[in-house]
């Protein structure tokens, strides 16, 4: 997934500034968009959808989505409300998702097909959490590929930290293992580990950032960005 944040002399592209160039018809920003959106509506979908008769329109529903975002709705995001945007996207969708659950409401089903499609509404708690979720991951994951692309534009030592942080976390390694494997001492995996965790913290404030920032030179209020950044981890590891 792209992350559609890097761009220009400065290197930064908030992410309203991708929604509005979306918005207004840019292709590139709109392919981009659909990139670091389309997993999270889709998993949420998926997910308020399953062993549901509506889930062979998951693709279909997706589409819309975005056909909507682009077709006008996107233009009435208001990029001075920050991280609101997470809620104008589940908004749409969670529209969306109830105009294809009336279709079929309307329909003849069997009354198993009835009972699933009615308990729905009563899920939505649960399924919302699968919407944050999967923002938050996608969060993370561009934090990721921040720290790596930073990693590989440094030193072996800083390539290193990054491989030491991703098998501590990714591959469930301990830190004796990665020591062994990587050839260094122990402390020095530790060392790794702690420095690798910080620089990653680096990297999530500045993705947080971007997206509520209304431009790349804007102040953003540090509180607001560290309560999302823990915001972000705790729906992550939860």
């Amino acid at each position: 997934m792209a992350s559609g944040m890097v761009d220009g002399a400065d290197g930064e592209k908030t992410s309203w500034t991708l929604i509005e160039q979306a918005a207004s018809g840019g292709r590139e920003e709109r392919e981009t968009f659909a990139r670091r959106y389309l997993p999270i509506v889709e998993r949420y979908l998926g997910r308020r959808w399953a062993r549901s008769v509506l889930a062979r329109e998951l693709a279909d529903a997706t589409q819309e989505v975005f056909v909507e975002c682009f077709q006008g709705v996107l233009a009435r995001a208001d990029r001075s409300r920050g991280l609101a945007f997470r809620g104008f996207l589940f908004g749409i969708t969670r529209n969306v998702a109830a105009r294809h659950e009336a279709a079929h409401a309307a329909r003849r089903l069997t009354p198993a097909e009835s009972a699933v499609l009615a308990a729905i509404p009563s899920r939505e708690d649960e399924v919302s959490q699968v919407f944050e979720r999967a923002w938050a991951e996608s969060i993370v994951d561009e934090a990721r590929r921040r720290l790596e692309a930073r990693a590989e534009a440094l030193s072996e030592a800083a390539r290193r930290r990054v491989e030491v942080l991703r098998s501590r976390f990714a591959g469930g390694e301990s830190i004796e293992e990665i020591a062994t494997r990587l050839g260094i001492t122990t402390k020095r995996a530790y060392k790794d580990f702690d420095a690798a965790r910080e620089d990653f913290r680096s990297c999530l404030r500045e993705v947080v950032r971007l997206q509520a920032a209304t431009d790349a030179s804007a102040d953003v209020d540090p509180m607001v960005v560290d309560d999302e950044c823990r915001r972000v981890l705790m729906l992550v590891t939860s």
